[in-house]
């Protein structure tokens, strides 16, 4: 038989005994599982002695009591493991998330410039804008109502492409285009064909790019978007 011993903090110490096993004796655990010390009755031992730890290691304003238990009942009942158990029902300490159940909403409201939304391509820091597929001849309509201030004939870049200028420092540009419909100086509104879908430019099939701006930044087209059906 082997005798160890160890002292804890607040006058607790635990002792253990190593014996061989005999044959067909029943195996009582050297730790009480998680689910028996989660559910002791308050006021027995085990329910003092775990307030007592808790208390004077602060952790139960720092993770919780249930998750404070799991830790240490998992480090010792389990050598080497290195994540906390599930627990059901268990408490765990608050943390702050904002959850937003609603689209994000604002007081400009566009509408996609062509008839079939799909967006091909998103919007990321090398990709100012969404790409909308479309077929060669699609028509183009603007987000919104506004002049045309921007006519561009290229054959690299943008292409064919028109910049419109809306109220309030908002604008668009439509880009990529086979057919241009619209003049410069041109007051639009959201029923005005402005150009037909192309591959012009700098571009790897038929599709729309849009980009939109306020005050001169590019900012997500599909911020302002109504949310698509398809």
């Amino acid at each position: 038989m082997i005798q160890l011993s160890t002292n804890l903090f607040g006058g607790y110490k635990i002792r253990v005994q190593v014996v061989k096993q005999r044959r067909n004796v029943p195996r009582t655990p050297f730790f009480p599982k998680l689910e028996d010390i989660l559910n002791t009755r308050s006021g027995s031992k085990i329910s003092r002695f775990f307030r007592h730890f808790f208390e004077k290691g602060n952790l139960k304003s720092l993770v919780g009591k249930n998750l404070a238990a799991a830790a240490i009942v998992a480090s010792i009942t389990t050598p080497g493991l290195g994540y906390i158990p599930h627990v059901q029902n268990a408490t765990f300490a608050e943390v702050g998330v904002l959850s937003v159940d609603q689209p994000l909403t604002t007081d400009v409201h566009l509408q996609y410039p062509v008839d079939l939304v799909t967006v091909n391509q998103g919007y990321f820091s090398y990709h100012p804008g969404i790409d909308l597929k479309g077929k060669v001849g699609d028509q183009i309509r603007p987000v919104m109502d506004g002049k045309v201030i921007v006519i561009e004939n290229s054959r690299l870049g943008y292409g064919k492409s028109v910049v419109i200028d809306h109220l309030n420092g908002y604008g668009s540009r439509y880009a990529h285009l086979s057919k241009i419909l619209a003049i410069e100086g041109q007051d639009v509104n959201t029923r005005t064909v402005i150009g037909e879908v192309g591959n012009t430019g700098r571009a790897t099939g038929p599709h729309l790019h849009l980009e939109i701006y306020h005050n001169g930044a590019k900012i997500n087209p599909l911020t302002f978007l109504p949310p698509r059906s398809n």
